[in-house]
This record gives structure tokens, sequence and C-alpha cells, in this order.
């Protein structure tokens, strides 16, 4: 039947495919044909496939139970010695089929299935669990229709005088869960009938089951008398089980509770729990004295105690119950053994002993119950202990009992309010995270509502107001130790809940919160705070408006409004910490703003959700777009758009250039939603600025802008980074306990209080930061409100008391100060200017920088600290003033004030400052001041006479910087205000010379900086991108002001020496700078007429060498640049700038081989760049560039050198032939190189180059070659050789030589004196030059194919020339120069025709 495991999988596929479809058309003989093969399938070994035939026969019985339940027990009964493994599945599948079809069963069905499962179970009296556990099931299944057959067929095998089986046993147990109304009427009869059994059960595993069976008899009594109006016989009484109870009590308790097996004694501690309360109470009385200390004595024998906590919690309800005395005896043990409990430490992963602590204070809230005076006393000492787990175990009780024992505790709320106080002080995280629950459970009771509560509202506050941890802590040895941020997390829940779920706590927390807003050491619990006192609100808005309304004549610790205002919008300016404080922030103060001022809600309900959009992305951007015009301001809208009768503090930016019409919706100005990573800090405060800027304007009140200023002002020592309150109050709470607890208890706890506050005196890095960054922006906000305030004597006495108060020390704190200068200005900039000034004229100012303090570091440094102040803050009033007016006072009030600040007199004598922050601080504004002056629409007009010295201390300040490293920005910041100051419209323009002395002295201070080691602080690399893009912009800024090629040319000439650089990383910046400017210069080309660009090929000349670089960037710079000069030449040819040149593209591919380090590919990419050169340059710059090239021969770079001879031979092969004119200057060239090296290559490439240039201009290069001094030198010598490579081009020379000799006569006759005196013969030049050249030829091995085909004609002509020179003397010159050589030993050529 079973050929193979393909036919088994087969036939199962089948089977499993039927059973699950149920196909109708198939008969019942077909069905039970398809269980048939199910079942043989049973016994495969793979256990995949027994546990699909399992749920393929219950996917069958689903359609016919009945006979897939008589076709499983037929197959039963057929197969007696199936193995129990195979028969436990099948009852398994037959119990599943029972479950679910119960109702469909008939009689004779269900007593087969009874018959057979009684059979399975029973059938050995050995215990084998699986298979009889399955026949048990199947019973018990069956049982909860079907009871009385059930019972009849086990009671037939549980026969009184005979121990029976074990399952039988468990099967009743079981019976009695599964069907309690069917089975509690049998058992008076069971009871009888096993109470004998029991003495006579001598192995501990029937005793375990008996255990279990009466407790589940216990149980499901318990539940019948329970349910007595649903029951069956509603007469059943609990005195009808006593008696029996109690036999079987007397038998667990004294006889096997003291086995020495673990197991039995589990069993029997959970069987008397439901068993007691069955108990007379008399009994139960009587045995409590016994029963309680018998229990508790387990917790020392069981590691795991589940079973005896909750069978105690039941023993103590039981006793409760009958009003048992003895109780209260056994109280104090019973507290003490509870207690040890309930301190066990809790591991989350340990189900057991987290369901033991359930039941332990489950425990305890029967005794609370029945004790709440004596638990009470022994609990709140508890919290003294000097345990951590005796105090989180004891809080973890009040906690519980305040749940469950609500009616008990009520008028013990004074007394446990009180004993609070000291674990309020606490400073263990596991004991601050039960406080906080303790405080919750507290809060849903009523017990805030006392005297005292505030105390707990604070706890809670203070908690939430912990840092969040950065870094994870390890976990103590037992696994408890909580971060700070558990406790934190847990508190900022249990506040917000408290808030919004339970209604009591209302009038509680409102307006009461409100008074943690402002305080500096409550900020990191300001979302909380916020999110909470939102919902207060609205519930309080739907109640009505005077129950909204604070008043604050009434809560005169309530912070007024201006507080409010100041501090939620400080913070909203770091919107994305503390878990989103900005939104929060904004929220709060959106629903307040009849609280904030009257006038303010129908504009904060168009505003604010804009500015929530911005934070919140796509989820408060739909919300937004219903606002309407009124938030437009908000997205671009420039001033006039909302109505304001003054300019802006901050420009507007239009976004997509969508601009709003009336009436219409957000439109696509729309600013999408920001993240923490994508949020512009700038843009951020600007927004918050120009939304402070229309909430005073909607106000229009001087009056209450004054007062919102001064509660500015007041707020700003609040972020010094040092907490201003000393104390938390919980000193007084100590103080106030020690009533209570002991001095010396309470003494300690101040102890350690003073020490956390110590500690709290120095903030973290992250946290100072943060602090400097809210008060940087409350700055501007003051700035901004005093701008709107119309009273000129409250500005310039604000204005006063920020001078004498701020902090010149703190650079945020500088910065910030000028800030606000330059945002008052921009209403005010007479009473700014004339505050400063006064304050520079005050005795405060001059104190600082007196002349005995000008000796002494400290004041010293001081006082250039408030220099520096005053500097920035004139650089921001410039800045932010209105363009016109800042003109007026630029150079009589800005510029002077300045300049005063910066230069300190003594006796006389200027003395230079050696503060770097003073050097910064005046580069900045004058950067700032320039840039404003330039911006201006009469800027054009503008004289302004400080320019050349402005430039000049700039460049002081760039060449008094380290040439050699980078540390601060004051090389970037001065380059920065000299780009504003040289731009061409700011008069009068600038001298050649000090804008060459300009561009040497930025070139020199940039470019020579070492570069930093890999892997350094990443500021570095910042610091210097940011220079190198200052350079980049001033050098922009003086090319644009001659965008001639004679403009490019003195630009490149500055860079040229740092592009020929021995040093890499100069040669490597240089490249870059000339590749910026080239692109600046193709990009802003205007030619109005074809002019020629004359100095092309001098550029190229420069650049294209460098493709050959050390460098790889400095190389891909170097096509950048040869590729921007070819398309200057065709922008100058007058093709548009869109043109696309096919060869020049080429450049770019090229990019890709000069990545290569080989120098083979190195040089072909250059000969490749200079055949695209050769395509596209002009006839007239080809001279210019070889020239240029030539003169890289000698460059350090022997790459580059190597590079130039590629080119220089690659030109001359491609374009030689129109060199004929430039042939003798490039021959001079040649031998002039020749001279000034002796490199290799340099020797080769010029022969090379005299080759190519004679096979196209042989006649000329001859000329050129004959005209050499002579007698020849080494180097003329070699381009003579260089001629005799090639024969047939040696051949033409040798000719031209012959006919050079034979043209000419070979000397001339002079006599020396008129009378009787000789002729004299003196040799001509040109045929001796002939001769000697005709030598070098000959002479070398190359020409000898030449020489053999010349041979008659050379003969002849030697032997004529030797023949005219017998008696011939040399020229006088030559004379002296043959004279000299031999006196000096020099090896030259001789000229001796004969040699």
């Amino acid at each position: 039947m079973r050929s193979g495991r393909g036919l088994r999988t087969q036939r199962l596929s089948m089977a499993v495919v039927a059973s699950v479809l149920g196909l109708s058309t198939h008969t019942g003989l077909c069905r039970a044909e398809l269980a048939t093969v199910l079942l043989d399938a049973i016994t495969d070994k793979d256990p995949l496939v027994q546990e699909q035939v399992c749920g393929s026969l219950c996917a069958l019985g689903e359609s016919q139970p009945e006979e897939a339940l008589g076709v499983c027990e037929e197959h039963l009964r057929q197969h007696d010695k199936l193995a129990h493994p195979y028969r436990a599945m099948i009852l398994r599948a037959m119990e599943t089929v029972v479950n679910n079809h119960l109702s469909e069963l008939d009689k004779d069905t269900a007593r087969a299935v009874i018959l057979l499962a009684s059979g399975e179970m029973t059938r050995v009296k050995e215990l084998v669990y699986d298979w009889q556990q399955a026949a048990s099931s199947v019973l018990v299944a069956v049982g909860k229709r079907f009871i009385g057959r059930v019972m009849e067929e086990l009671l037939s095998k549980f026969q009184p005088g005979v121990l029976p089986h074990y399952f039988v046993v468990q099967t009743l147990a079981s019976l009695s869960v599964s069907n309690v109304f069917g089975m509690v009427p049998f058992l008076t009869s069971v009871l009888s009938t096993m109470l004998p059994m029991l003495g006579a059960a001598k192995h501990d595993t029937m005793r375990v089951v008996f255990c279990s069976a009466l407790q589940h008899f216990s149980e499901s009594t318990l539940e019948y008398l329970a349910n007595l109006d649903q029951a069956p016989d509603p007469t059943v009484r609990k005195d009808t089980f006593a008696a029996d109870i109690f036999s079987a009590y007397d038998i667990l308790f004294h006889h096997w509770l003291p086995s020495r097996e673990a197991k039995l004694r589990l069993a029997v501690v959970e069987a008397l729990g439901p068993m007691s309360h069955l108990l007379p109470s008399a009994k139960l009385e009587e045995q409590l004295p016994k029963l309680l200390p018998g229990v508790l004595a387990l917790y020392k024998k069981h590691a795991e105690t589940v079973h005896v906590s909750k069978s105690l919690g039941q023993i103590l309800e039981a006793a409760v119950s009958v009003g048992s005395r003895t109780l209260e005896v056994q109280l104090d043990i019973l507290l003490a053994a509870l207690h040890t409990q309930v301190c066990v430490p809790v591991e989350s992963s340990s189900p057991l002993v987290m369901n033991n602590q359930k039941e332990v204070l489950r425990c305890f809230t029967v005794l609370a119950c029945c004790s709440p005076d004596r638990l009470l006393a022994f609990l709140l000492p508890k919290l003294d202990s000097s345990h951590e787990r005796t105090r989180v175990g004891t809080l973890q009780v009040l906690r519980h009992v305040i749940y469950s024992a609500a009616a008990q505790m009520e008028v013990k709320k004074p007394f446990i309010l009180s004993s609070m106080r000291l674990p309020l002080l606490d400073t263990n995280n596991q004991v601050k995270r039960a406080v906080v629950q303790v405080i919750s459970a507290m809060a849903h009771h009523g017990y805030l509502e006392q005297p005292g509560g505030e105390a707990m509202i604070e706890y809670i506050v203070q908690q939430c107001a912990l840092p969040p941890e950065v870094e994870p802590q390890k976990p103590g040895p037992d696994g408890e130790d909580l971060l700070a941020d558990s406790v934190r997390t847990i508190s900022i829940s249990t506040l917000y809940l408290v808030s919004t779920t339970v209604d009591r706590m209302s009038h509680v927390l409102w307006p009461y919160l409100l008074e943690f807003l402002v305080p500096v050491r409550f900020t990191e619990a300001l979302t909380p705070l916020c999110r909470s006192l939102v919902h207060l609100a609205q519930k309080r808005q739907e109640a009505g408006t005077d129950t909204f309304l604070i008043q604050h004549s009434d809560n005169v610790t309530l912070p007024s409004p201006y507080a409010l205002t100041t501090r939620l919008l400080a913070v909203s300016s770091n919107p994305y910490l503390g878990d989103g404080r900005g939104a929060a922030s904004l929220r709060l103060l959106s629903v307040l703003h009849r609280n904030i001022h009257p006038l303010l809600g129908p504009r904060w309900a168009t505003t604010i959700p804009l500015l929530l959009a911005h934070l919140d992305g796509e989820a408060q951007e739909e919300k937004a777009r219903t606002v309407g015009l009124e938030g437009y301001w908000l997205l671009g809208v420039t001033w006039e758009h909302i109505g304001c009768g003054h300019s802006p503090v901050l420009p507007c930016v239009l976004v997509d250039g969508a601009m709003p019409r009336p009436g219409g919706g957000a439109g696509r100005g729309l600013v999408g939603g920001h993240t923490e990573k994508t949020l512009s800090q700038k843009e951020w405060e600007e927004k918050l600025l120009m939304f402070l800027q229309d909430t005073l304007a909607i106000v229009s009140d001087n009056t209450w802008i004054c007062q919102l200023s001064l509660e500015m002002c007041k707020q700003l020592p609040s972020y010094n980074g040092m907490p201003q309150e000393k104390s938390s109050g919980s000193e007084f709470l100590l103080l106030d306990c020690v009533t209570s607890v002991t001095r010396h208890l309470a003494l300690v706890a101040l102890v350690v209080l003073a020490e956390q506050e110590e500690k709290a005196r120095e903030p973290p890095h992250s946290t100072a930061r943060s602090l400097a960054s809210l008060q940087n922006f409350l700055y501007k906000c003051i700035g901004a409100t005093l701008g709107a305030a119309s009273s000129k004597e409250v500005v310039r006495k604000r204005l006063q008391e920020l001078l004498e108060t701020a902090r010149y020390q703190e650079e945020g704190e500088r910065e910030g100060l000028a800030c606000c200068f330059g945002i008052c200005a921009v209403s005010h900039l007479d009473d700014t200017l004339a505050q400063l000034e006064d304050f520079v004229k005050s005795d405060m100012f001059r104190k600082s920088v007196g002349i005995f303090n000008i000796f002494k570091d400290r004041s010293e440094n001081e006082a250039e600290k408030v220099k520096s102040a005053l500097i920035l803050c004139y650089g921001h009033v410039a800045a932010r003033a209105p363009r016109e007016l800042v003109l007026a006072k630029a150079e009589s009030d800005i510029f002077r004030n300045m300049s005063q600040c910066f230069s300190t007199k003594v006796l006389g004598i200027k003395v230079e400052t050696k503060d770097p922050a003073l050097k910064l601080c005046l580069v900045q504004s004058v950067c700032m001041a320039s840039q404003a002056i330039c911006s201006s629409t009469q800027g054009s007009s503008f004289h302004f006479s400080r320019k050349a010295e402005l430039v000049a201390q700039m460049m002081e300040f760039i060449k008094a910087e380290p040439p050699d490293s980078l540390r601060t920005p004051i090389r970037k910041k001065a380059m920065l205000a000299c780009t504003h100051l040289v731009l061409s419209s700011l008069k009068p323009a600038l001298e050649e010379q000090m804008q060459a002395d300009l561009v040497h002295s930025c070139l020199h201070s940039v470019l020579a900086v070492l570069p930093e080691p890999e892997g350094e602080d990443g500021h570095q690399e910042s610091l210097y991108l940011d220079t190198m893009q200052a350079l980049e912009d001033l050098l922009t800024s003086l090319l644009q002001q001659n965008m001639t090629p004679q403009g490019l040319q003195v630009m490149v000439e500055h860079l040229s020496p740092w592009i020929k650089s021995p040093r890499g990383h100069e040669r490597g910046r240089a490249l870059g700078l000339s590749a910026c400017l080239l692109r600046y210069f193709l990009e802003h080309l205007h030619v109005s007429a074809l002019v020629p660009f004359h100095n092309l090929g001098l550029l190229v000349g420069l650049f294209s060498p460098r493709c050959a670089d050390l460098w790889p960037a400095t190389r891909q710079e170097a096509i950048n640049c040869v590729y921007s000069l070819l398309y200057l030449q065709l922008g100058y040819e007058g093709f548009s700038r869109d043109y696309r040149d096919e060869v020049a593209e080429r450049l770019l591919t090229l990019q890709r081989g000069l990545v290569h380090p080989d120098p083979a590919v190195l040089f072909h990419t250059c000969h490749s760049v200079a055949q695209i050169i050769a395509k596209r340059l002009p006839p007239d710059q080809l001279i210019s560039l070889l020239l240029t090239l030539f003169e890289g021969l000698g460059d350090p770079d022997k790459n580059c050198s190597r590079a130039s001879t590629v080119m220089i031979n690659c030109l001359l092969k491609e374009r030689g032939n129109m060199l004929l004119e430039k042939v003798p200057e490039i021959m001079s060239v040649l031998r002039s190189k020749l001279q000034e090296t002796r490199e290799e290559h340099v020797l080769q490439a010029a022969q090379h180059s005299v080759y190519l240039l004679a096979s196209q201009h042989r006649a000329a290069v001859v000329s050129s070659l004959l005209g050499s001094p002579l007698p020849f030198d080494s180097h003329t010598c070699t381009l003579w050789r260089a001629l005799a490579v090639e024969p047939g081009l040696t051949a033409q020379v040798l000719g031209l030589l012959l006919e050079k000799i034979s043209r000419d006569v070979p000397f001339k006759e002079s006599r020396a004196f008129l009378l009787n005196s000789c002729p004299t013969r003196v040799a001509t030049l040109l045929p001796l030059a002939a001769t000697c050249a005709l030598y070098e030829v000959a002479s070398t091995p190359a020409s000898r194919p030449a020489v053999l085909e010349l041979y008659p004609q050379l003969f002849a002509a030697l032997l004529l020339r030797v023949s005219c020179t017998v008696g011939v003397q040399l020229p006088r010159n030559l004379q002296a120069k043959e004279r000299r050589s031999t006196g000096s030993g020099l090896a030259s050529r001789s000229l001796e025709p004969c040699r």
C-alpha cells in the first residue's frame, strides 16, 4: 500500500485536497477511503507529513464530523498494535473535531467516542503522558455536552477501595473546570469515594493528582455557588461540601504538606487556597494559627513562590470573609513576609516573578481592607530604609493599596501625603520611578487636592525636567538600575495622562502648571507642560470664557502675560529640542491668546498654524491651507501686504516666486514642513521675529510693548548657564518632616540635596549651548520689541541697561547684543548710535580701557571684549538700518567710532591689539557695513574716503596671520570685507598697486597654508573651504572690474608663481582658483565686437602642461582651465554662450585618463589634449603657445616638463607648416633652453623638435642653425645631429650645405698696409659654418646612407674646400675664440678644415 515516499506524498496530497475542498460529489464511501488513506499515512516518519495528516483529518471532520470520528474509532480498534505516539495524534484530531462540532454529535457517536477514549486512557497502568492525556482531552471535550455519559464511564473506573488510574482522577478534575454546572452535582459522590483513597495513596504522583483534583473541585464549587442564579440546582450550599473538604484538608495539611517532595508541597498549597473557602467557619478559625505559618514557611523552601502567594491570598480572603480574629494576631508576621516578597527585584523577562508580585499585592489589598491602620503603620516607616529595594517595594505596595483599597485609605490621605516628603528627595532612579507611580495613583483618587498636593505635582515636573541620557548606563548587578531617562519618560506620560484623563485634577493643575513655564530649571519639561496646559486650556474654553481667563491678581505666583510670551517665544527658537519644544510652545501660546492680549486671537489663529506647518510638515500643511491671506507674511509677502506701517526687520524671501492674491489660498508659496536636519535655523528665527513684530503691530500699545521689553530684559540673565534659583523648595519639605522621621535622616537628605544643586550649577556642554542660543534669540526679540516702541526714553534706557549688564566675556552674548542693537536701529537709528556713543564716553567704559589697566592682562582682555561688542554693534546697526540713513552716518559715526574702539592710544602712542576676537569683530563689522553701503540704491554716488584705509587695515590682519596654518576665520572675514570694499560701484577705486598688493597678500596667506593631516577635525576642513571661497570671491570681484583679456592676464600672472610651485598643494589650490576665475570670465563674457583673444596662447601654455601634474586634482583642474579657455576663444569668435563644440567637449572625456597614475597613460592623454588645442588654436596664437611651452621645459615638476615636450612636438607636427617665419625665433629658444638644462628628456625633445621643423622648413632650419656663433658649441652640434636621423631629410640637408659651401667665395683678400705688403686671405663665415655643419651631420652614424648616396659630390666639394683653405686665416674674432679655447683647455670644435 505504501510502496514508496513519492506514492505516499501523492496520496497525501490528494487526500488533503479532497478533504479541504469537501467535494460534495464524493460519496460517503469515497470519504471513508480518503480518511483511511490519511490514517495509513500517519505512521510516516516525516513530522511534516504527520502534521499535514492531522490537519487533513480535522478538515475532513468539518464536512462529516460523525463519519470522521467513526473512521478514526474503527482504525484505532482494528490497529490494536499501533504505537502510542500515532494513537495520540489520532486522538488529538478527534478532540479537535469534537470541540468544533459538539452540538452535531448524536448519542451513539458520543458513546462510541467515550468508550474508545476511556479504553485508550486506561489501557495500560503505567503513565504514558501524551497518549493518555490525548484520550483524557477527548473525554473532557465530549463531557461538555454529554457529562452524564462521561461520568458514568469514569465512575465505573472510580470504585471505592481501589486506587483509580491517574488519568481518571485528572479527567475528573478537568471536567470540573470545563463544565462547572454539569460536574458539581456529581462532586458529593466523587468526594465520598475519593476521601478513603487519600490515605491509601502512597506515591507522590497519585497524591499530586488528588491535590489537583481537590483544587479544581473547590474552584468549581465556589464558581457554582457564586452563580446560583444560573445553576441547574440552586439548592446547593457550601455546607454540603464542608465536611468532606475538611477531611481532605486534614490529610493534605497534616500529612502531605510536610513532604520532602517540592512538587507535592506546591500541589498541596495550591489546593489549600480554594479549599479554605469551603471549610466550616469554626474549623477555619481553628486552623488559621497553624495554616498561615505553615504556608508562610514555604517561602523559604521554594524559589518560585507564585503558587504560595496565590494560595495565601485565597486563605486571607477566606479568613476576612468569616471575620477571623486570629488574623489580627498573625498580621505582623504576614506583613513582614509579604513585604519581603514584594521587595524581590522584578525582572520583566520572568513571568513567574511578576505574577508572584501581583499575588503578593493582592494579599496586601486584603489586609488593607481589614486593617488599614496597621498596614500603614507598618509600611510608612519603611520609606526611611537605607535599602533601595525596601523603599521601592514599599512604594509599590502604597501605590497598589491607594488603587485597590480606596475607601479605606480615604481618611488616611493627609497622613500618606506627609509620609511622601522624604521619598521626594531620594536620588535613586528606581525610587523616583516608584514615587512617580504613587503620585499618579494619588492623582486618580483625590490626594493631590489636599494640602501638600502641589509638592507632588512639582516633583513630577522636576522629573520631567531631567536631562535626557545621551549614553546608556550599564545596569547594576541585579539588572535593576534604570536610566534617568526612563524616570523622565514615565513622568512625562504621567503628567499628560493626569492632565487629560483625570477630570478632578483640572482645577488643581490649572493654572498651577503655568508657574513652571518660566524658571529655566524646568526647561526640559516644557514640552509635556505645554501639551498638558493646551489640553487643560481647551477644556476651560469649552466650559466657558470666565473659567479660562487667568486672574493674575488672585494668583501672584503666576507668570505675567509678558513673561509667558517672552518665555514661550524664546524656547521656540530651538524647535526640535526637548521632544518638539517649539511646536508645543507655539500651540500653548495660541490657546493663551486671550490671556496675552484680547486683540491677538484672530491674528494668531492664522499665523501660528503656518509656523507649525513649517515645522511639522505635511500633517500641518493641509491645515495651514485654510487660514487664508492673513498668514501669507510668513511665506515671504512684503511688509506692506500685511498692513504695517514700518519696514520688516529681516528681508522677506519669496517661495517659488509666488505672490498671494487677495482672498486666495495658500497657493504655491506654502513652505513645506521640515525636520531637524532640514530646518534652517536662521530662516526659522527670521520667521519668529516677523511673528513677534506682527504681534506688536496688532497690539499697537506702547505701554504693553514697553512692559514686554522690560520682561525680556529681566529674563536675559536666566540663560547665563547658571541657575538663578538657589533652592527648589525641597529644604522646606525636609524641615517639616523632622517631626515624622529622625532629625539625622533629614540632615543627611539636606546634604544630598546640596550636592545635587551644586552639580546643577554646572550644566552640560550641550545644555550650555542651548541656553546661549536661547539668550541670543532673546536679544533679537528685545531689539524687535524696542523697534516697535514709540517711547525714545524707554528705548534708550533699555539699551543702556543692556550695555551695562552684558557679559562681554561670552562670545554668544556679544553677538546677541549686537543683533539687538542692529534690529532696534531699523526704527531708531539715531537713538541707537547716540546710546552707543554715550556708552563709549561713559565712566564704565573708560575704566576698562584706562592707562593703568592697559598693562594688566585680565583688565586688558576684558576691555577688548567690550570693544569687540561695541564694534560688532556698529556693524549690525549698519547692516540692518535703512540703507539711505546708513549712508549719511557711515563715515561720520559708524566707521569713525569703530576705528576709535579698535585703536588704543596710550600717551598718544597707538598700541596694537593682541586679541584675535577684537580683530575678528572689526573685520566682520567692516564687512557688514561695506556690504550695506554697496547694496544701497545711492551707493554708486557715495564717496567712501576711508576705503583705502580699511583695505590697508584688512591687509595688515591678513599678513599677521601665520602663513603655514589656519586657526581663525580672520583671513576669511578680512577677504570678505575686502571683496565688498573693492567693488567698482564703491568710489574711489583702489589704485592698481594696492590691488596688486592685496592679491599678493591674500594668495600668500591662503595658498601657502599646509594641508591638514587626514582624519583631523572637520571644523578645520570647513574653515579652510570657507576661506578658499572667500579668496575666490575676492579675486572674482577684482576680475569683475576689468573683464578683458588683459584683466584676466593680470589675475593669472598673480597666480602663475603658485601654479609653478614645487609644492603640490599650492599648485592644486592655484589651479582651482584659476579654473574658477576662467569659469566666471566665461559665464560673464559679453563681446560686443569681434576682437582677438590675444593672450590665449600664453594662458593655454601655462595650464596645459599641468595635465600631467603629480597631483590628480591638479590635473583635473588643468583640463577645466583649458576647456574654459577654448570656449572663451569661441566666444571671442562670435559663438553664442550655449554653443557646444564637439572638439572642445572631448576634453571632458579625457579627464578620466588623467586619474590614472601610469606616466604612459598621462602622456598619451597630454598628446590628445595637444591635438585638441592644435585644432582650435588661432594661427596667431601658436607661437606664443610654443614659446610658453618651451618655458615649461624647465618646470621643477618633471612630469609637467615632459608633458611640455609632448605637447610641443605634437603642435609642431600638427601645425608646424605655419611657422616658417618663426623658425629663427624657435631655434634660438631651443638653443637657450639646451644651455639652461642638462636633462636628458629636454635634449631629446629639442632634437625631435628640430627634426619636425626641418621636415617642414629645412631651408629655414639650416639657415637658422648656420647663423649660430662659430665655433659651434655642443648644443648647436646636438641640433645639427638631429638633422641626420632620417636619411631622406639628411640627404636634403647635405645638399643644402654643399650649396652653401659652393655659393660663396671661400675667402676674401685684404692688405694690412697700403704699400709693399702681400694680401691676407681671410675665410668667409658662411662656407666655414657650412663646412662645420657638414662635419656634424656626416659624423653621425645615422647619416651613412645619405653620405654614401652623395659621396661623389661631397668628396669633390670637400677636396675643393681644402684646396681653398691653404694660407687662409680665420676672421680675427674667431682667432681670439680659438686662442681662449686652447688656453683654457676647454674642449671645442676645431675650425681646421683638414681635421
